[in-house]
């Protein structure tokens, strides 16, 4: 018994400890609306219009680089606006946490590739 208590004391203890915080798991880029989905489940949107802010619920400095299309995705995205459709632009999105760390997305996201 005597042994059992020092390891429930820290069994205990070591709950109290936080993991630090969340990290941003996905991003999503709309025409006018960046959106950080975090690993613990919060959500956080911020206008994107201005190429670079804070999103102060997150915790994050965020900038968004439009990529220069292709003549060929230009016609598709043009096409697609006179149909009434939304796409997704193409961009790079950076993210920075509080610690410094930065984390990388790409809009739209990579598509898997299927081994057949």
């Amino acid at each position: 018994m005597k042994h059992i208590l020092p390891f429930a004391l820290l069994l205990g203890l070591a709950a109290c400890v936080g993991t630090g915080p969340s990290r941003p798991a996905e991003v999503r880029l709309s025409a006018s609306t960046l959106t950080v989905m975090m690993a613990d489940g919060r959500r956080c949107d911020a206008p994107w219009a201005a190429g670079a802010g804070r999103m102060q619920d997150c915790g994050l400095d965020w900038q968004v680089v439009v990529d220069k299309p292709n003549p060929l995705r230009r016609a598709f995205v043009d096409l697609s606006q006179a149909l009434g459709l939304a796409v997704t632009p193409m961009a790079r999105i950076s993210l920075t946490d509080a610690t410094g760390q930065t984390y990388g997305f790409t809009s739209p996201p990579p598509r898997p590739v299927k081994d057949d």
